[in-house]
């Protein structure tokens, strides 16, 4: 496969501790590319790269998403927990953002089996994220999630979606993402909406990182993700994409990864060649990266590197066993290349 790509017209689209020795060279070298890096305007911004992305169907859509950021249309706010709501929120109802004795699963922060996120938008239906008690109507079996949409199985029964496929209604966004925009994952017309009036279709807004329900400030249009999918020599079997400009935060420290942890998903969606409109599958690559305060980020290049082996068929996605760990060198609650082992003067 050396020959040109071929655009696509549609923009779709425990780990062991470090020796101390390496750890020494790699705080080094970091400190001399923080220096660099601090006068760098975009030094948030993430790429994702990838080549010969090999499916046995057609790729119908694609999503990148930091899991630890909400687009809120007039910025990008962190969300250490990734619950879908920002810490902020977070903060001022009283749910947990990170894990404490108090708080083991900060995701469902009164332990009822349904997450903080749906408990407060759907609190007129006699939820309460910080009452076990509430709704009347217990999640039996907690923590399941079928069909990786992000939405358990007692929530999909609520929400009447199905929880063995992560688009119900088959307008190619999943149930988790249109409900997290406001949308309703039962209509399949509203995907080419316009809920904000922006005159950006709500699917295409989602995929390129702004909210289709808020109103986009103009200083938030600039931050749009772009993407370029090719398929090789015109091939719908092995492909390559580029997407540029995916944001980072700065999230607290959450009890299992570092401050500043933020984590990156690509997700493919693609649907049998000879049955285009029937859902197939969704597959999703996972990334673990840092940005601090804009003075630390890691991967140092500032790019992702994809390969067709690091995705994962979403029912089966496990977040601690599937997310490349990109951090490397960082040891919790510790700034990177501050405190810990001094390498000496450059």
């Amino acid at each position: 496969m050396t020959d040109s790509p071929t655009e696509s017209p549609t923009p779709f689209l425990p780990r062991a501790p470090q020796p101390a020795a390496p750890l020494i060279v790699f705080k080094r070298e970091l400190r001399k590319a923080l220096a660099r890096n601090r006068v760098e305007a975009e030094i948030n911004f993430l790429n994702i790269n990838f080549a010969s992305l090999q499916v046995k169907s057609d790729i119908v859509a694609t999503y990148a998403s930091n899991h630890s950021a909400i687009e809120t249309g007039s910025a990008s706010k962190s969300d250490t927990d990734s619950d879908g709501l920002t810490d902020e929120e977070e903060q001022a109802i009283g749910t947990c953002a990170a894990i404490s004795a108090s708080c083991p699963n900060p995701v469902d922060s009164d332990g009822d089996g349904y997450d903080d996120f749906i408990e407060v938008r759907y609190e007129s239906s006699g939820f309460d994220p910080l009452d076990p008690t509430k709704p009347v109507t217990p999640c039996l079996i907690p923590g399941v999630d079928s069909d990786g949409d992000g939405l358990m199985d007692c929530e999909e029964t609520f929400l009447k979606t199905d929880p063995l496929n992560p688009d119900t209604d088959g307008d190619l966004i999943s149930d988790w993402l249109e409900v997290l925009n406001g949308m309703n994952p039962l209509d399949p017309t509203d995907a080419y909406g316009d809920i904000n009036q922006d005159g950006i279709l709500n699917l295409s807004e989602i995929q390129i990182g702004l909210s289709p329900s808020a109103p986009i400030s103009p200083s938030e249009r600039p931050f749009a993700l772009t993407y370029t999918l090719a398929s090789e020599s015109g091939s719908r079997s092995c492909y390559q994409f580029d997407v540029q400009h995916l944001r980072l935060m700065t999230t607290t420290q959450n009890g299992i990864g570092p401050r500043g942890g933020n984590r990156i998903y690509y997700d493919v969606v693609e649907t049998a060649e000879d049955s285009p409109t029937t859902f197939a599958t969704v597959r999703r690559a996972c990334a673990n990266v840092l940005y601090e305060d804009g003075v630390a980020k890691l991967p140092l290049t500032g790019v992702v590197r994809f390969t067709d082996s690091d995705f994962t068929d979403i029912s089966g996605f496990d977040p601690h066993a599937n997310c490349k760990d990109l951090t490397d060198g960082v040891i919790l609650g510790v700034t990177p290349g501050y405190g810990v082992v001094d390498a000496g003067t450059d």
